[in-house]
């Protein structure tokens, strides 16, 4: 991918966990908030394999960051959520 643009050939990638394939020129969002929001699910799932193999290396400490950033993330949307009903 080169800038906001997608490489020739990448402008599809697959769905978080569904082994379905979105295309992201369908679904592209207009700001970093709206992409975050958007791939909520994968960014959460990576931030805690990234813990995990932190965990195994023994690098407690780092897991525990990329932890914290997840749960902060969980917890906006779940603000999010709120405020809006």
């Amino acid at each position: 991918m080169l800038g906001n643009r997608p490489a020739q050939g990448d402008d599809q990638v697959p769905a978080h966990r569904a082994g379905t394939v979105i295309n992201v020129t369908d679904a592209r969002p207009d700001s970093v908030g709206q992409l975050a929001e958007l791939y909520l699910g994968n960014i959460l799932f990576a931030l805690e394999r990234t813990a995990v193999v932190l965990d195994e290396e023994a690098r407690h400490d780092d897991a525990a960051f990329y932890r914290g950033i997840a749960r902060a993330l969980a917890e906006a949307r779940g603000q999010a959520l709120r405020t809006a009903k």
